[in-house]
């Protein structure tokens, strides 16, 4: 084996120098030695002779405090760059720096990392708002969605309920209907042949319950429809009495609102507000009959007078005023009186029959194509004159244009 010879001392300590650090507690030299080394002749030793090495002195033992060593030199985890590099754990310098060259001191944060940072939370912060801002413009949506909803099936509910009541009205109706007309058929089998027996109808019992018929029954029988009609009479319309709005037929016989107000004379006769006009003919005793056309028209007002019955201002359609009228308007079918509200018709009058009995005090209206009653005033009685009055109504948008006509009686009994 051969083993390497210092050819000088000088040589010697620089090798040891070289591995001082994994012998930290050799000494370069032996306290009061001379590095020297005796008795080696350069370029090695002789076969078999004694070890060059072994008349080197031994180095003195150190008091070397290896735990310490180790401690110092194990890597540290918090700094594990100064401690493979044998530097202060203090001070290191970070691998991705882009500038080595300036150290951080320890609890220093990275200007990069701390910027990232700040943008993470700026970025959850900004979707945790847009997340809120999105859940109460949900609910408040689900909520307005929810009154909607709420608010369209209340009026589909009503609009329901009203068409049930309509349809069990309607059966009820035509039950009763039915009903009447076989009442009305047996009436005209059982009446008719006694009351045309009897000459001119002149028998006062006769008389007498053709009228309470004729007031009381929704459907006239044949015998009391044809009595009525028996009491027709001609009606012409009183052009000074007409509003200065409306215009008159050559024969008097149909009335409508005109555009414009004419002038005419302002007399204690005409109306001056209310744009009606009053029968020529005045009736003070006696049974009087006569047909009014109202199709084609929403709204009008039809019946009797008083002929003292007051003309200027507005004018309340009362009996107690001297006015027994019945009304369409919207719709419905009105009879003009304190107790009285809507009427109920099962038909629409085309013509209108109007039945005056001066003496018996009473003015009934019919619909003369369903021969039934519309209504009837009764118990009335009547002082002065009465005449026939006619009000065609305003022009409703141009859906009331249509006259008001009086037509020849139609005998349909």
């Amino acid at each position: 084996m051969e083993m390497e010879v210092y050819s000088t001392p000088q040589k010697m300590k620089e090798d040891t120098a070289e591995y001082s650090f994994m012998l930290p507690c050799l000494q370069d030299t032996v306290p009061g030695e001379d590095p020297e080394v005796h008795g080696v002749a350069p370029g090695g030793d002789e076969p078999g002779g004694p070890d060059p090495r072994s008349s080197l002195p031994l180095p003195t033992p150190s008091q070397c405090d290896y735990s310490t060593v180790l401690r110092s030199s194990e890597i540290s985890l918090v700094d594990p760059y100064g401690s493979v590099e044998m530097r202060s754990s203090g001070i290191y310098t970070p691998m991705h720096r882009a500038d080595p060259g300036t150290p951080l001191t320890a609890g220093q944060s990275v200007p990069g990392k701390d910027k990232m940072y700040k943008m993470t939370l700026l970025l959850f912060t900004t979707l945790w708002i847009i997340t809120l801002i999105s859940l109460v413009a949900t609910l408040h949506f689900c909520f307005q969605q929810s009154s909607t909803i709420k608010t369209e099936m209340e009026p589909q509910k009503m609009i329901s309920d009203q068409q049930s009541a309509a349809v069990r009205m309607e059966m009820e109706l035509r039950k009763m209907i039915s009903e009447l007309q076989m009442e009305v058929e047996d009436l005209d089998h059982f009446y008719s042949p006694r009351m045309m027996c009897t000459p001119n109808n002149s028998n006062p019992a006769t008389i007498d319950q053709m009228s309470a018929m004729s007031k009381k029954h929704p459907i006239i029988i044949k015998s009391v429809w044809k009595w009525i009609q028996e009491a027709a009479v001609n009606v012409t319309l009183d052009p000074d009495t007409a509003h200065p709005k409306l215009v008159l037929s050559k024969d008097k016989k149909k009335v409508r609102l005109g555009p414009n107000r004419q002038v005419l004379r302002d007399t204690p006769e005409r109306f001056n507000y209310v744009v009606c006009v009053l029968g020529k003919q005045g009736i003070t005793s006696g049974r009087h009959y006569w047909e009014i056309e109202v199709k084609s028209k929403t709204d009008w007002t039809i019946g009797v007078a008083l002929g003292n019955s007051s003309r200027h201002g507005k004018i309340l359609f009362d009996p107690q005023e001297g006015f027994w009228t019945v009304r369409l308007k919207d719709g419905k079918y009105f009879a003009q009186a304190e107790d009285t509200g809507s009427l109920l018709l099962t038909e629409t009058p085309r013509t209108v029959g109007v039945y005056v009995d001066y003496d018996g005090g009473q003015v009934s209206f019919y619909n003369v194509e369903a021969r039934s009653q519309i209504y009837s005033f009764m118990g009335y009685t009547f002082t002065g004159k009465i005449y026939p009055l006619f009000r065609p109504g305003l022009s409703d948008n141009g859906k009331n244009t249509a006259p008001l006509i009086i037509s020849p009686t139609k005998h349909t009994g």
